[in-house]
């Protein structure tokens, strides 16, 4: 009978500690759900967080944006004009620069022409190129801010006139103002700027700043 109880005994406390841990285990899984749930929600939270910065930053982009669009063409020619005098006051300007040279040659005769390619701090650049032909000069001078052109000034002569171009752009490239000098007469001097509105007159002055542009760049190859 002893022996019958201590076994009955033995089997209930068995049963009692796989009851115990059985429910041990059951919480251990509870404590680790419940921090998968929070881990969830840490990362969600997170997630929330890194848009609403992308949200900002797309907001200071829009801003710049908006401000670069209200800029007007007074207040451009102004930062034009301030970069240009830059380029001028600067320091060993044709320190790196690469110069070209070509012959040309017509029935009339042959022709140096030249062009010269210069990097500047500040993302500054320019191109100097001078082209000659039978009876006719010009004077090229490209300027640009980040490999975008903003300034353009070329001046030239034939046997019978003189003229110069000033091309102003904008930060997106395009042309916001052309001045236009020139003369009739047998020599260099031009006369006062004046600023081209019609569009004809623009289409063809412009035609004739790709023509040389052009040239330039075949020179350089």
């Amino acid at each position: 009978m002893k022996y019958t109880f201590k076994i009955f005994l033995f089997l209930f406390l068995i049963i009692i500690g796989c009851n115990s841990s059985s429910n041990n285990d059951r919480k251990e899984k509870e404590l680790l759900q419940k921090e998968i749930e929070l881990l969830k929600k840490e990362n969600k939270l997170l997630q929330n967080i890194s848009s609403n910065q992308n949200i900002d930053k797309s907001s200071v982009y829009g801003m710049e944006e908006t401000k670069e669009i209200k800029q007007t063409i007074e207040d451009r020619i102004i930062e034009i004009k301030e970069f240009y005098s830059k380029i001028l006051k600067t320091t060993n300007k044709y320190k790196n620069c690469k110069s070209s040279k070509k012959i040309i040659s017509d029935e009339k005769g042959e022709y140096e022409n030249a062009v010269k390619i210069c990097r500047l701090k500040d993302n500054f650049s320019y191109k100097q190129g001078k082209l000659k032909g039978w009876e006719w000069q010009e004077n090229a001078n490209f300027y640009y801010k980040k490999n975008k052109c903003f300034f353009v000034y070329i001046n030239g002569s034939t046997s019978g006139s003189a003229y110069s171009y000033r091309v102003y752009y904008d930060r997106k490239g395009n042309v916001i103002r052309i001045l236009l000098a020139e003369n009739d007469f047998d020599d260099d001097n031009v006369g006062s700027n004046v600023e081209v509105n019609d569009t004809k007159k623009k289409q063809e002055i412009l035609s004739s700043i790709a023509s040389t542009e052009k040239e330039l760049s075949d020179i350089s190859k």
